[in-house]
């Protein structure tokens, strides 16, 4: 990406995350009025920042989700991650250490 756009995209970002919620839409809207895929871009970046941290793929997870990938074995069919589940296996081979 070209920096200077990163630099608008980013100046917009932090001006309108500035802004109570329910004002982005409109600051964005005259801020990018001649611009619709700088606003798109930067919309899309504020709609990551309002996610909440317990989101499906950050939040709560199985029992099982200790196991990280690397250890010894595969995560077992019907292993949930967030929103996520394994149903089968797609291969196997390589080092086992």
């Amino acid at each position: 990406m070209d920096p200077q756009r990163w630099a608008r995209i980013e100046s917009l970002y932090h001006a309108a995350l500035a802004k109570a919620p329910g004002e982005r839409r409109e600051y964005l809207a005259v801020a990018c009025a001649q611009e619709p895929d700088l606003r798109r871009e930067v919309e899309s970046l504020l709609g990551c920042a309002d996610a909440p941290l317990d989101s499906p793929v950050a939040g709560p997870m199985s029992e099982d989700a200790d196991r990280a990938p690397g250890s010894r074995g595969a995560w077992p069919s019907g292993f949930r991650l967030g929103v996520y589940e394994i149903l089968a296996p797609l291969g196997a081979g390589g080092m086992d250490i």
